[in-house]
């Protein structure tokens, strides 16, 4: 099992010294979240909190994830780094792919890519984009990434994007992997279809399993069973090994979580974050063997 710490919540100056700290303590990896801008207001409802309030959000400072990667990229010498997730369809993938395989090659390919369609319509309007064409756009740019990874020449003719033929200098090596979120069946077959790997919401032991088992079945009709998959999960009742080992047995490959919220509040200081981290490493990263 290994151990993945999201700092999106982080205010700004500790985005930098906690991943240090996350990295000293022996987890895999870090993340940060997208948020490109906050409306005044939503023709939606906010999803992930029970009532749909969504105001907490305007006040927090949401960097670019492609800078904060960035510095993540200058400042640790071996922890991953990911979106969870990047709001794709959003954004034209040429352009994206670009500034991603520039910061696979520049951090010595440690460097996933976690995409997802977004629940805020707004997200494209204001781009002049239409909200129920996200999930075609985000296949089409998966493609279109795929493809601008390989380092050869490579043209699209899809119906939201198409041009002749181009190549990127620098590609990494080795593809970016991407990880798909969602809960919905469509959702999870596109996963299980495209994804290099997939990350949901916070879930239960027991909607894991069940979930992981119904991607198993997909990618298995798409003759994808025998490749190598991730499943990063934010489980909601497994907060120490015997619960991870379990996890682990159904085909949880990273477990998502952030330890100083488990020692007592979410909104502590910096020192208490590292202390947080100190503490899991001591008291279930090295007992995991």
């Amino acid at each position: 099992m290994r151990f993945t710490c999201p700092l999106g919540l982080c205010p700004i100056e500790e985005y930098v010294p906690v991943a240090v700290a996350a990295e000293e303590a022996g987890f895999d990896a870090v993340t940060c979240g997208d948020s490109f801008m906050y409306p005044r207001e939503s023709s939606g409802t906010y999803p992930y909190t029970d009532d749909g309030d969504r105001s907490f959000i305007e006040k927090f400072p949401a960097v670019a994830p492609e800078v904060v990667m960035s510095l993540w990229a200058a400042a640790t010498k071996h922890i991953t780094f990911y979106t969870s997730v990047y709001k794709f369809p959003s954004r034209e993938p040429v352009q994206v792919t670009k500034m991603m395989t520039s910061l696979a090659v520049m951090s010595g390919e440690r460097l996933k890519f976690g995409i997802g369609l977004s629940p805020w319509e707004e997200d494209f309007t204001v781009f002049g984009l239409r909200f129920q064409d996200r999930a075609k756009r985000l296949e089409e740019g998966v493609e279109i990434m795929r493809g601008l990874m390989t380092g050869d020449f490579f043209s699209y003719e899809g119906k939201h994007f198409r041009f002749p033929d181009i190549k990127l200098n620098p590609v990494p090596e080795k593809p970016i992997p991407i990880l798909l979120c969602g809960h919905a069946e469509p959702a999870m077959r596109r996963a299980a279809r495209i994804g290099d790997g997939w990350i949901p919401h916070a879930i239960s032991s027991a909607q894991a399993r069940e979930m992981i088992a119904t991607i198993r079945r997909y990618r298995a009709d798409y003759g994808r069973g025998a490749e190598p998959f991730s499943a990063v999960v934010p489980l909601l009742d497994a907060f120490e090994p015997d619960g991870y080992r379990r996890a682990e047995e159904f085909g949880v490959t990273h477990i998502l979580t952030t330890p100083w919220v488990l020692y007592g509040g979410s909104h502590r200081s910096l020192a208490d974050k590292r202390d947080g981290l100190r503490r899991f490493a001591d008291e279930v990263i090295a007992k995991m063997g």
